[in-house]
């Protein structure tokens, strides 16, 4: 048995256990235990004590408290201090509260000392050790846990207080820095304008340094870097005054950033940004739950980024729709007025409905209730995608269509007093395709030709172009912008919109043609400059084209 005692079991008075019962209680308890006789002799250890210490039980025999005592602040940092300490305890009378030790191995140790007390003397006593080493640190990581999980619903807090993304941004500024303890900090998002990312928001910065920053030339080589950095994890940090992080603007040398983490933000895969904290103390650094904190924080950014972008989205859907209301309402309005208004000349007093000018109210009506069909037509199409309906196959031979189309169109051109000219190369290719989805596309090309043509000329002119066949649609119209060019095929949006005009259609024609020419398997481009009239491209495919 590893325990041992000096005492002899004849000699203990009746009624007290045996040395054999007492090695048993001994080696039955978890902590380390020594037994100290009155002249600082050692009398019993357990088994935990010698292998706490790792102490050979026949050093123990042979030794004492105070080579044991020696033996133990070998191990600490201030060994001479730490045996005073210890020496102080063996003097008091009381049994005093634990106290603990870090050993330069990590070990903490919890130890007591219970004195033996005989007429008012110490008689010796028990030192009791406990490694607490597991439960310290349990604390700490519950501790640290704790700590995290306050900061990030702080951060949370700031991010869902407000919709906009300056006002979120901003604030999560403020708290990085307040939460992390640290000088500064920025966040960046990428601006497909610059190519760049541009700082949008920022904390810690004098008006000098922040003014530098949104000024200054982007920093695309330490964006490069930092780039690099988030292939090898989601946050890291760098010495930002040797390697010119993008925190560091044109400060003095006592302001300027030292340290700095950064931290993705994302979009899936992409990264959309970054955030970041900077310190301006070089000997200070971010530990392990600040960088967990921050871990955290990117993660909840990005996610609020993401929110934000689709209330954005949701915003622009809701007033594309009331937009289409409005121009919906506008289109469906005038030819009813129309109607209802020509219908109660001719009821107001009988007519002879052969006269010219009954004849004329009547063609009136007929165009009125035409147009308003159109635009029902064309609501409906646009509601419907056309890549789901019935595409009816069929040859096409485009010369005739397009007289048919010259045909049916001749009444709103002639209203428009405009001229026209229309060029249609011999020999055209015979399309596989819709006829009534080919028509459909030029005459809402000529509809949206004549709305914003005041005068001037409309000139069609259909040729054959690589396997296949090219409808254009030229006009000397207003023209069309290049910031424009970009959404004019999108529903519900129009030109007047952008440029404050009266409301022209529903903002539904060249939606629809884009829908037909995408499910023909052809192209539409669009050339055209302000003031200087447009040109609209469609490309058909021939039978045996190849459509990527």
């Amino acid at each position: 048995m590893a325990s041992t005692s000096k005492s002899k079991s004849e000699n203990r008075p009746a009624g007290e256990f045996s040395n054999g019962w007492v090695d048993v209680i001994l080696d039955a308890t978890s902590e380390a235990v020594l037994v100290v006789d009155e002249l600082g002799g050692i009398s019993e250890f357990n088994r935990s004590f010698v292998e706490m210490w790792d102490i050979a039980p026949e050093a123990l025999l042979e030794g004492s408290a105070l080579d044991v005592c020696d033996r133990m602040v070998e191990m600490l940092p201030d060994p001479l201090g730490a045996r005073d300490t210890f020496l102080d305890l063996l003097a008091q009378t009381e049994v005093a509260a634990p106290r603990e030790v870090e050993f330069q191995d990590g070990r903490i140790i919890e130890y007591r000392w219970s004195p033996r007390i005989e007429e008012g003397l110490i008689s010796g006593g028990v030192l009791t050790f406990r490694d607490v080493t597991e439960v310290r640190q349990a604390r700490l990581l519950l501790s640290d846990e704790v700590w995290v999980n306050a900061g990030l619903a702080r951060v949370r807090r700031q991010l869902v207080w407000s919709s906009d993304t300056s006002v979120m941004l901003h604030r999560l500024c403020e708290a990085t820095t307040e939460i992390l303890e640290c000088d500064a900090s920025h966040t960046y998002l990428w601006s497909p304008e610059e190519k760049s990312f541009l700082v949008v928001a920022g904390d810690g910065d004098s008006v000098e340094q922040w003014r530098y920053l949104q000024t200054a030339e982007p920093l695309r080589e330490s964006f490069g870097r930092i780039l690099e950095g988030f292939d090898r994890d989601e946050i890291f940090e760098v010495r930002t005054g040797a390697q010119g992080g993008p925190s560091q603007g044109k400060h003095s040398s006592e302001s300027a950033p030292e340290r700095t983490l950064f931290m993705a933000l994302r979009r899936g895969e992409e990264i959309i940004g970054f955030h970041s904290a900077s310190l301006r103390d070089g000997e200070r650094t971010f530990d392990e739950r600040q960088r967990r904190l921050a871990r955290g924080s990117a993660q909840l950014c990005s996610l609020a980024l993401e929110n934000a972008r689709l209330v954005q989205e949701l915003g622009r859907a809701n007033r594309r729709k009331e937009e289409f209301v409005s121009a919906l309402s506008h289109a469906l309005r005038s030819p009813l007025h129309v109607i209802l208004g020509y219908t109660e000349l001719l009821l107001e007093e009988e007519r002879d409905l052969n006269s010219p000018e009954p004849r004329e109210l009547v063609r009136r009506i007929d165009r009125s209730g035409r147009q308003l069909a159109e635009v029902l037509e064309g609501s409906l199409a646009a509601g419907i995608d056309p890549k789901v309906g019935d595409v009816s196959l069929s040859e096409v031979v485009l010369s005739e269509l397009l007289r048919e189309v010259e045909v049916e169109t001749r009444e709103i051109r002639q209203e428009a007093g405009l001229s026209y000219a229309w060029d249609i190369a011999p020999s055209l290719p015979v399309l596989q395709s819709d006829p009534d989805k080919i028509k459909l596309i030029v005459k809402n090309l000529i509809s949206n030709a004549v709305k914003f043509t005041d005068e001037g000329s409309i000139f069609l002119r259909a040729s054959a172009r690589d396997t296949g066949v090219e409808i254009a649609v030229e006009d000397t119209g207003i023209g069309i912008g290049q910031e424009a060019q970009k959404i004019i095929f999108e529903p519900f949006r129009q030109i007047d919109q952008l440029e404050g005009r009266v409301l022209r259609g529903t903002g539904l024609g060249l939606h629809v043609v884009r829908q037909m020419v995408d499910v023909l398997g052809g192209t539409i481009a669009v050339e055209s400059a302000p003031g200087e009239g447009a040109v609209f491209r469609v490309w058909l495919p021939a039978p045996g084209a190849i459509v990527s």
